[in-house]
């Protein structure tokens, strides 16, 4: 069973930049906290997040309306295309 910790981003506001994820339960099962590092995510200005070291994820690119456009993992990247119809009615 997961039991979760979640750490943010600090200073004088709050804030709700994820910055670390570690789990105290069960260790084969749910999520796993694949690192050690104080920081298991990082984002651009945007808040979009552009790698997550858990799921060994080095890079996200978004497109300009903020959507993901590619994902690279270690040694497999994934292209996402988005595709928009419009109707006139």
């Amino acid at each position: 069973m997961d039991s979760l910790k979640y750490n943010y981003a600090s200073g004088n506001v709050a804030s709700n930049i994820l910055r670390k994820v570690s789990d105290a339960g069960t260790v084969d099962k749910g999520f796993v906290d694949a690192t050690s590092v104080s920081d298991d995510y990082t984002y651009d200005v945007n808040g979009n997040m552009i790698s997550d070291k858990n799921k060994s994820i080095t890079a996200i690119t978004y497109n300009n309306l903020n959507l993901p456009t590619r994902v690279t993992r270690a040694l497999m990247i994934i292209s996402l295309t988005l595709t928009m119809r419009l109707e006139e009615s």
